[in-house]
């Protein structure tokens, strides 16, 4: 998955793991963690050479343009701080539901707290809800 392009988290949840998983086992194994890069440059220099190709033709200078934002992106943005994303959001709270369950013995004040958890994390563009388990009839 990693050589066509999907990121990380994407990959780990598509074999069924978690993406905090998945760091572990690259910063235990070594031979992983190059294989997992080699994996990533594979898809990013598939990519970045269909762009170069396109844009040595001069009637594709958009593709260009392109590589150029994407390459000074980082370098020439306005910092805004480190933005959460509502994947982000429902890694850290599947994490934190482990430790709450590991925790906490008393099941009805585990499943209020997680719900609000939940709650307190809904993002407009992608809301998140308590697995189905918590959830209230």
């Amino acid at each position: 998955m990693l050589c066509v392009g999907c990121d990380r988290a994407t990959a780990a949840r598509a074999v069924g793991v978690k993406p905090r998983d998945v760091q572990a086992q690259v910063e235990r194994d070594p031979d992983f963690a190059k294989e997992l890069l080699r994996s990533e440059g594979t898809a990013e220099l598939h990519r970045m050479k269909t762009v170069h190709n396109a844009a040595s033709d001069e009637k594709y200078w958009r593709a260009a343009t392109w590589w150029i934002e994407q390459k000074t992106k980082k370098r020439l943005a306005r910092r805004k701080g480190k933005q959460v994303t509502a994947v982000e959001i429902h890694d850290f709270l599947s994490e934190l539901q482990d430790i709450v369950f590991a925790e906490m013995h008393r099941g009805d004040e585990r499943d209020r707290l997680l719900i609000r958890l939940y709650e307190l994390a809904h993002v407009e563009d992608a809301a998140l809800e308590a697995p189905e388990e918590l959830r209230e009839e």
